[in-house]
């Protein structure tokens, strides 16, 4: 609704349509979780009339951001900022709209790692979900008006890193719940989450390459590459390793 590429009326206009649209859910389905239409601050002085009017309304707040992990953690802040500044108490976010372009086969790994780097950030600043998003015919010769350029489900727009990333990320973090952070700078990302007796810690480094001493007490340990493959350890009290791209 901040965006004039899918809202053509005025914020005025947007508010109206969704208190009824609520009222209308509500009636129907009261167990229904509702979210507004997508914040993305491309009209940033639209956001906060909306954000204030509706606030009450919705059981999680959505927002659409593209990019790397450094452009969303910008947009991210900006909206929990405009939310805070219009009352509300303990907001839950939810991206329902996170991309990375790539339309060169170079750009696929670079995608899918952007896309795992994401989900975890976002995971431990306590959003409740992302929906991946997808563009393949934005730039280069896909350039073409009526060409569909979305769809994360479509094996032609989605090359197998990430398919494989995503994979081997839900086969590893199912079942785990964000436990703390570990180092959040402007490269160095460290996360700590567990599933049942074992802990997973998440590690990535987004402009230059890390090395990193993680010291405890297991049973047995090892680290996982971007495809899920597992490489045992063989010391029960450190593993030193380097953090790149790639958790």
């Amino acid at each position: 609704p901040d965006n004039l590429d899918f809202w053509k009326g005025t914020p005025e206009e947007y508010i109206t349509q969704h208190k009824w649209a609520v009222e209308e859910i509500r009636k129907a389905a009261l167990n229904a979780i509702i979210a507004n239409g997508g914040d993305c601050l491309m009209k940033p002085e639209w956001t906060p009339i909306m954000a204030a009017a509706i606030k009450g309304t919705t059981d999680v707040v959505a927002y659409h951001s593209h990019g790397d992990l450094k452009s969303v953690k910008k947009t991210f802040s900006d909206i929990v900022k405009v939310h805070q500044d219009a009352g509300y108490k303990s907001p839950k976010f939810i991206n329902t709209e996170m991309g990375y372009a790539a339309w060169r086969l170079d750009q696929e790994r670079p995608q899918a790692t952007s896309a795992i780097q994401k989900i975890i950030y976002y995971w431990a600043h306590g959003n409740k979900g992302v929906l991946l998003y997808l563009s393949r015919g934005i730039g280069g010769p896909r350039m073409i008006p009526d060409d569909p350029d979305w769809g994360f489900v479509d094996y032609f727009m989605c090359p197998r890193f990430a398919y494989g990333a995503l994979s081997a990320f839900i086969d590893t973090y199912a079942g785990a719940h964000f436990d703390k952070t570990l180092a959040e700078t402007d490269n160095l990302h460290a996360y700590a989450f567990k599933s049942g007796n074992k802990q997973l810690i998440s590690a990535f480094a987004i402009d230059k390459p890390v090395n990193i001493s993680v010291k405890g007490n297991w049973k047995s340990a090892a680290i996982i590459d971007p495809m899920g493959n597992r490489k045992k350890i063989a010391s029960k009290t450190s593993i030193t390793c380097q953090a790149g791209n790639y958790p």
